[in-house]
This record gives structure tokens, sequence and C-alpha cells, in this order.
């Protein structure tokens, strides 16, 4: 027979796993490729948000059963790092709560899904941080062949490493993931051991390592992306100079004068390589310099709370167009296009979040890089130097990117940073029992044993669960047993019929646009009308519905929508429709200002000022209309087409016409 502890082991053991196999099979979904991606709008990205969400609905229902039905006690110690996440997660539920009627619920779930999986990865036991590292090098692989087989088609003629693009659909998001799979792989862990089988394993492991960096290197050398070129040497620097017991740390040790001789050396390193970078694609660069400056503009009008929530995309081309109306001879005009992104994560979170948010995120990282958390007696492990090199890697790559704009990098952010908590909790807590009341850990034998060399004085969240349930009946256990089991089951309903629902909504959308061109028109029309209830706060979709209610000649439905559409997501091309719009159901006034708010976001776009030409011509303002046509003749189009030498020929007709 099985002995009572035998089942108890394996019971421990299976307590000990229940974090990490939610946390792997989150990664899983979230960066390995299980299906074919094809996805129809850029934006959109329920199509990750929602496996990952139905997972972990399945795992905590299955891991809240199993604690339910076995009550204990349980205890959570909250480091400094669990106070800073925390701080900023009711940060953003405040302003969540603030702008629940314009926020887009792609936003709300993926918020919610990203609260979870911190809580989750946070209950992983050291010990498994290795393991979590061994999942980037795997998932790299994965991406590389995904790509080859789907988006090269085993390299056909014209196709090649550049247009591999993974499940991210984007060959610089991709890089910046190569480029943190070849630090997590740096940063892997080559255990000794004293098997002597086939081959020496410690030498095969290393010759593998090499083999998947190079492998690594040349995807991220094809995806052109400097940004992730930045954060993958960001990242192999901090692992070469913070690595425990390294070559670095043992050339600097105890002195001081190479110590300064390095930092002095990688300094210049940095700012050589910048301007490397720089005059690289130097349109490229200044387009980026372009969009600081402008979102610096943002900053100023609310620098303590910030725009909010999406606060960035709302209102980024509404400052474009104000900066070119105050700087008409910008060297930046012909620059400027449709943006969508800040290009440096600290910039963005100044403009959504303030400089509240700036402070949290400066306190997060004085607490993991700085004020270095103590491990008892022990040095800092190679596993939690390849998490904060990564994490640097990640972080550099922002500085030039956007990766909290896609949702699997916001996934592999929450999996760097929740592990590399102390095993001991940190130094600050809370203590809670049955009525929730403060207690002051003060003996050592209550704390782990690799912390009780360096806490006495700790405080610990404290939930006495077990204990609270022995001091009641039958009835009322199972009482209570019944009440939690049925405000989970509410919460999980409510949340995954919401993503469903969405989801399924989301489909609708994707076949009304496909149906636009090849069935009637008000078949398409129909059913992107029975979207806009759930979509209504979602800029992309607003954008395309207005524009097919434009082609569809309902120009007075369509005014509306566009409107809307400008508060969430404003574009040039949306004003361009307005315009069109208003045109059409004679508001001239209307049409004449959209159309030159479109020509200021973009400057180097000669449609909105030939439509506003054409206008003028038509409605007899000849003057007016002669002096738009002499500045588009004068205007040097950004890319020459043949659209317009069509806009030239026609405006020099219409300067003859009206002279």
């Amino acid at each position: 027979m099985i002995s009572y502890r035998t089942v108890n082991k394996l019971i421990n053991g299976i307590s000990e796993l229940k974090f990490f196999i939610a946390g792997l099979v989150a990664l899983i979904c979230s960066l390995f490729p299980l299906r074919t991606y094809d996805t129809f709008v850029g934006l959109s990205q329920i199509d990750f948000i929602a496996p990952v969400i139905y997972c972990l609905v399945i795992l905590l229902t299955l891991l809240f059963m199993g604690e339910i039905s076995c009550v204990k006690n349980y205890s959570f110690r909250i480091t400094p790092i669990d106070a800073i996440v925390m701080a900023y997660m009711l940060y953003s539920g405040i302003r969540f709560a603030v702008q629940y009627r314009t926020v887009n619920p792609e936003t709300l779930f993926e918020f919610i899904t990203l609260v979870i999986l911190y809580f989750i990865f946070r209950g992983i036991k050291r010990k498994f941080t290795r393991y979590l590292l061994l999942l980037f090098p795997l998932a790299g692989i994965a991406q590389i062949e995904y790509g080859i087989a789907n988006q090269t088609q085993y390299f056909m003629p014209g196709y090649g490493l550049a247009d591999v693009t993974g499940v991210f659909n984007n060959t610089g998001i991709l890089g910046g993931f190569m480029s943190i799979a070849f630090v997590a792989t740096l940063g892997l862990p080559i255990k000794n051991t004293d098997s002597k089988r086939f081959i020496n394993r410690i030498t095969f492991l290393k010759i593998l390592r090499v083999v998947i960096l190079f492998l690594f290197f040349i995807q991220l050398v094809a995806s052109h992306s400097r940004a992730a070129w930045f954060g993958c040497l960001a990242g192999c620097v901090y692992f070469i100079v913070c690595r425990p017991n390294g070559i670095f740390q043992r050339f600097v040790q105890k002195n001081s004068f190479r110590k300064l001789l390095m930092g002095v050396v990688i300094g210049l390193s940095v700012v050589a390589l910048l301007i490397g970078l720089y005059t690289l694609r130097k349109d490229s660069a200044n387009g980026r310099l372009l969009i600081w400056k402008v979102s610096l503009e943002m900053v100023k009008d609310k620098p303590v709370f910030g725009h909010g929530i999406n606060g960035f995309q709302a209102n980024y081309m509404e400052y474009q167009a104000r900066y070119f109306a105050s700087h008409p001879d910008s060297p930046f005009s012909n620059l400027a296009d449709n943006n969508l992104f800040a290009f440096n994560e600290v910039l963005k979170l100044l403009v959504e979040r303030g400089i509240v948010g700036l402070l949290l995120l400066g306190a997060l990282g004085y607490v993991l890089f700085i004020k270095t958390p103590t491990y008892g007696n022990k040095a800092e492990t190679r596993e939690a130097t390849g998490l904060k090199a990564s994490l640097v890697a990640l972080f550099a790559f922002g500085c030039f990117s956007y990766p909290t704009d896609v949702f699997q990098m916001n996934v592999i952010l929450i999996a760097l940073i929740a592990p590399l908590n102390p095993p001991e909790g940190g130094t600050f807590g809370l203590a809670l029992h049955s009525l929730l009341r403060l207690q002051k850990v003060t003996k050592s034998s209550e704390l782990e044993p690799d912390s009780m060399n360096s806490r006495n004085n700790q405080r610990i969240l404290r939930f006495p669960l077990a204990d609270f349930m022995k001091k009641r009946s039958g009835i009322g256990k199972g009482a209570i047993r019944a009440g939690l089991i049925i405000i989970f089951g509410i919460v999980a309903t409510v949340l995954t019929t919401s993503v469903l629902r969405y989801e399924a909504v989301c489909r609708n959308w994707e076949k009304g646009l496909k149906q636009f061109s090849t069935k009637p028109e008000c078949q398409s029309i129909k059913l992107l009308q029975s979207c806009y209830p759930a979509l209504r706060n979602n800029g992309v979709f607003l954008a395309n519905y207005g524009k097919a209610l434009t082609l569809s000649g309902a120009y007075t439905e369509a005014i509306p929508v566009l409107l809307k559409a400008n508060t969430r997501l404003p574009l040039a091309s949306n004003y361009m429709e307005l315009g069109k719009c208003y045109r059409a159901t004679g508001n001239t006034i209307g049409a004449k200002e959209a159309w030159i708010k479109a020509s200021r976001m973009i400057p180097s776009l000669f449609t909105p000022k030939y439509l506003l030409a054409k206008m003028q011509y038509e409605t007899g303002n000849l003057s007016e209309a002669r002096n738009l046509a002499s500045q588009l003749l004068e205007k040097k189009p950004k890319i020459r087409s043949p659209e317009t030498d069509s806009i030239q020929k026609e405006m020099a007709r219409m300067v003859e016409a009206t002279n």
C-alpha cells in the first residue's frame, strides 16, 4: 500500500509545481506558434490574449478546487518589488475606473491577465527559475522555424530571414524578442554533473549554446532592428559585468582604478554605438526625434498624472498637428507620418501615467539593480543575473521601440520581474489574521531557513484560513466553501464570457471587412454595425467602420463614427474621410477644417490640400483654389508616384484656368 508519507510527498511536490506549471502554460501560449497567426488588424491582440485567459481560468479553477478541498494557512511575504508593482497595479486600476467609459475592453483584459500572471510568476520557487530561462531559447527556435515555414515558404525565391516575423507579425518586435532570447540563452547555467554517459555533458551543452546563440545572432541581424541590436548588446554587457565570480568581477575586484577605467570604456562605447546606429539610418532616427519632441509637449500639458490609459495613441497626432501648425518650416515635416507609438517606453510612461508612473518605474529600477535584494549568505545566482540581463535587454530595446504595446512582450516583462523577488521576502510586509490585523514577526524560527540569518524583524501577510475553519462547525465549513466557490465561479464566468463575446465580435469585424469588396455593401455594413456596441472604444474599428460607411455613401452616418474615431485614434486618414463626408453633406466649413488638420498632421501629404483646392474651385473661391494649387505644384513629393504626378498635372490646369 502507498504510505501516508508517500502521498504527503506527492502532494507537496504538486504544490511546489502548481505556479510553475501555470506560468509555463502562459508563456507557451504567448510565445510559441501553436497555430498559424494571420492577424487582420495590427493593433488587435485578442488572438493572443484570449488563449492565455482561457488557460489561466482552467488552471486557476483546478488550483482553487484543490486548495478549497484541503484548506491551509497561507502566508505571503511582501517585498519592496511587490510593494512597487502592486502600487503600480493600484494606480493603473484607478485610471481604468476613472476612464471606464472610454477604455477599450481589450486593454482591460490585458491588464487583468498581467495582474494574474504576476502573482503566478511570483509564486514560482527559485529552483525553477532556470527552466523559465530555458523556455526563451526554445521559443526563439520555434519562432524562427515557424517563420521559415509559414512566412518564407522555406525560402521561396525572393524570401529570406528578413521576412521572418514569427507570431509578432513585425520584424522589429521579433528582433527585440531575439535579443531577449539571446541574453537568456547566454545566462542559462550549465550545472556540473557526475554522469559519465556517452559524451562529456558540459562540453556538449556549451557547444549547443554557442550554436543556438549563432542562430539567434543571424536572425537578429536579419531583423534590421537597431533597437534590438542595442538591447542585445546592453543585456550581454550587463551579464558579463555583473555575473557572479565572472571574468569582469575578478578583474575589477578590490581595484577602484580598474572599475573606473572599465566604466569609462563602457560609457564611451555606448555613446559611439548610439552615434553609429543614428548614422546608419538617419531619417528613421530623426523621425524618432520628432516623436520624442512632440511627446514632451504632451507631457507639459499633463505632467503629474499623464493623459491616462492609451493616452498616447488618443492624443499624439493632434499634438503633431499643433507642432507643425506652429513650425510650418520644420525640417521634420517631410519625415512625419501617422504614428501610434512613442518609440521610448520611459517617455510613453511619462505621457500616459505622468510623474507618478515615472517615480514608480524609478523605484522599481532602484530596487532591482541598485539596492540588490539579499539572498541570505549566498551571492546572487547566475539565474537571477540572467533574468536581470534579459530585463536590461528588454528595457534597452524599449528605449527605441514599443514592446509594451505588444501583449507577448508584457508577459515576458512580468515573467522576468516577478521571480527576482528575494527568497526571504525582503524587509517590508503586512501580517493578516482572521480579522486582517498587523502582526510583527520577531522570532527567526518563524522564517524560512535561507532567511534566518538576515531577517529578525520581518512582516508577513498571513491568511490563517485553516485555523479559521477549525473553529467552525461542519455546516459552517460547507457554507464558507460553497460561498468561496460561488464567488470564484461568478468572477471566472464573467471574465470568460466577456472575452468570448469580445473575440466573437472581432471575428465579425474581420468578416465584415473581408465581405466589403466581395458581397453587397449592405451586408458588410450591417455586420460592422452589429460590432459597434462592443467596439465603440476601439479606434482601429471606428476608423474601419467610418471608412466603410464613407465608401458606401452613408456620409451622414459616417460623420459621428469618424468624430469618435478621432477621439480614440486620430489619424490623418480619418480627417480626410471626415472632410469628404462634410463635403458630401454640404458642410464646406467642416470639410475645410478637417482637411487642414490632416495636412498639418502629415505635411508631406498631397491629398488633403488637393481635395481642399478642388472644393474651393467648385464653390467659386478661385483665389484660394489658385493659392492651394500653386503650393502643390511647388511641393516636392516625399515619394514620387503616379498619384502625385496626376495631382500636380491637375493643379497646373487649375492654375491656368484661374489666371
